[in-house]
């Protein structure tokens, strides 16, 4: 597909119209201003990458609408704007379907990213919209950023990174600056029983905690089940800067079946809050420190299974890098559980430790 007529396509469309199940409609760059539906599946890759190839949808709809559709459907190199809320129904979504896969993508779209079955998100930005959602199926997200995104209710968007009946794993990813209501996740997930790892993931500045039980009253009565069952894996990750908790919460709390695990959670209105933990909730080896509330709703585990209170000597707190310095106990080699705590291995030498407060730090830097 060229704009210049040097292809065999001028459209994205005409080249998904000629194409026949298990081919690739390669798109050369430029701005192609309509949307794509796919009936069958097949890949569009744009040649030279996101930064130079846009879909812009142009006005009311979806970019690229792949449902229903036989088989997988794979979107790579694009940026995926201009789509809007319509009369007919649409949200204004980047990708909506079944089946499909997203590689090294922007998406700036009002509802993000939606699909139904195995849905697949790698090295893809997806910001100022809602994020991605997933009705039914197995979700992975690898590699990606969220940022400024708003949680919108529409389908099972009730969190950033939404999973309803399924399993998903969001491994090695960033989350800064997302807006969610009524103290919902960032990482929700609600529904039948399933699988849920976070892990290797960087929480920065969003309103709701990293991970959690994300419906809310009016699907209650729909007759979804409270999150016990769910198995819940959050391992690795760095949480700071929350507006509310940083893990864990109320209504939206975690699974008693939850394995919380070398994370540290920093600088939120509450560190880690579990109200309901049993035998079956694994808590271990996590860092908590300069919250409004350590740890809350639970017995306070600092000197037992690895946990610990204490300043995490990032390298540079106020300029956002959440590495651990030289002397950090996050260091494998500083702390009892001999692990990484956190998503972010040693990124300066040796910091000052001299006795302070984080409420003192946060006010040098903060009206």
């Amino acid at each position: 597909v060229s704009l210049d007529g040097s292809g065999d396509a001028l459209s994205i469309q005409a080249g998904v119209d000629s194409s026949s199940a298990g081919d690739t409609v390669l798109v050369k760059a430029g701005e192609y201003v309509e949307g794509v539906s796919v009936t069958h599946g097949l890949s569009i890759i744009g040649e030279s990458g996101a930064h130079a190839t846009t879909l812009n949808r142009g006005g009311e709809g979806d970019c690229v609408v792949g449902f229903p559709a036989p088989g997988a459907l794979l979107v790579e190199g694009l940026t995926l704007t201009g789509a809007q809320r319509s009369t007919y129904g649409s949200n204004g979504y980047g990708i909506v379907g079944g089946e499909f896969e997203v590689r090294s993508c922007v998406v700036e779209t009002p509802y993000g990213v939606s699909g139904e079955g195995s849905v697949a998100v790698t090295d893809t930005e997806i910001r100022l919209g809602s994020g991605v959602a997933l009705e039914h199926g197995d979700l992975t997200v690898e590699r990606c950023s969220f940022v400024s995104n708003v949680q919108r209710e529409g389908g099972s968007s009730y969190a950033i990174v939404q999973m309803l009946n399924g399993s998903a794993t969001i491994r090695d990813c960033e989350f800064r600056d997302n807006l969610s209501f009524g103290g919902r996740p960032v990482v929700g997930y609600n529904g039948v029983p399933g699988q849920v790892v976070v892990e290797g993931c960087v929480f920065q500045g969003n309103s709701g905690p990293a991970v959690g039980w994300s419906a809310i009253a009016i699907t209650a009565p729909r007759g979804l089940p409270d999150p016990d069952g769910t198995s819940v894996v959050v391992r690795g990750n760095t949480i700071v800067e929350a507006d509310g908790p940083g893990l864990g919460g109320g209504v939206h709390r975690l699974s008693t079946d939850s394995v919380i695990e070398w994370n540290v959670i920093a600088g939120c209105d509450s560190g880690l809050v579990l109200p309901v933990k049993t035998a079956a909730t694994v808590v271990s080896c996590n860092l908590s420190w300069g919250n409004g509330v350590n740890w809350a709703g639970f017995d306070d585990p600092t000197g037992t299974d690895g946990n610990l209170s204490e300043p995490p000597l990032f390298c540079d707190y106020a300029g956002g890098n959440y590495a651990p310095a030289g002397n950090s106990p996050l260091l494998p080699g500083s702390n009892s559980c001999g692990v990484q705590i956190g998503a972010l291995g040693q990124g300066c030498g040796p910091v000052s430790v001299r006795p302070t407060s984080w409420a003192r730090i946060k006010s040098l830097y903060r009206d």
